[in-house]
């Protein structure tokens, strides 16, 4: 688009906040609820892998 009509739209959507994630963040923790032994594991992979499932990330915690 040109002229008057022209409009600049920016979309900033964090992962956090993608769908897909915030459901990855619910499945997770319910796994977490019903194994507890699998929450260390679970949180060393993803240290590794630099992933994060935190509460600063408005996400559940886990």
């Amino acid at each position: 688009m040109q002229g008057k009509l022209a409009q600049e739209l920016t979309v900033n959507v964090s992962l956090a906040q993608a769908p897909e994630w915030v459901t990855l963040r619910r499945i997770l923790s319910k796994v977490i609820d019903e194994v507890p032994a699998a929450r260390e594991p679970l949180l060393r992979h993803m240290r590794h892998e630099a992933l994060s499932i935190t509460k600063e990330d408005q996400g559940i915690g886990l």
